[in-house]
């Protein structure tokens, strides 16, 4: 009796209300980084996979809305300073960017599109913060981050998809 509006504002419901629930559990995942300052890096990058199971179930757009709802709340209100910005400049927009490179057919593009990305925010994290790393050394550590990120993804994507249902 309702026909095909009603089913597509519930659908819109639901997608709406796990993206909220989405963000919120980002922004928590960021305030443990208050609680558990050694561990400010591997929150952020968990913080991101929030994202990246948005971006598997509803698509870029609405994870690019789902990461800027959550980065404002953490840029403005998450104490670590260096958690949050990791997550803002790198963590949280990654996943969306990975499907959009991972979109490219020639997989050295995709690559190159890949290091350019993380080196410029490496870069950046250099000279603003003073950062005494190895450049060289960060942007393996990414190439690790980004197979082993796939993995999981692929790994536990599926599994959580039947949970939410």
């Amino acid at each position: 009796m309702h026909g095909r509006g009603f089913n597509t504002v519930l659908l819109n419901s639901k997608m709406i209300a796990r993206c909220g629930m989405a963000a919120a559990l980002s922004v928590g995942i960021m305030f443990l980084t208050t609680v558990f300052q050694t561990l400010s890096l591997a929150l952020a990058a968990i913080s991101g996979f929030v994202i990246a199971f948005i971006v598997m179930r509803y698509g870029k757009i609405a994870a690019t809305l789902t990461y800027a709802a959550s980065a404002a709340i953490v840029f403005f209100f998450v104490p670590d300073r260096g958690a949050a910005i990791l997550y803002v400049a790198f963590f949280g927009i990654y996943p969306v960017l990975k499907s959009v490179f991972e979109n490219i057919k020639s997989r050295v593009l995709e690559w190159v599109c890949k290091i350019i990305f993380a080196g410029g925010i490496i870069f950046l994290a250099i000279k603003l913060f003073s950062l005494n790393y190895f450049y060289l050394l960060s942007i393996f550590v990414f190439v690790l981050y980004d197979i082993v990120f796939s993995k999981v993804i692929f790994t536990y994507g599926p599994k959580l998809n039947k949970i939410i249902k």
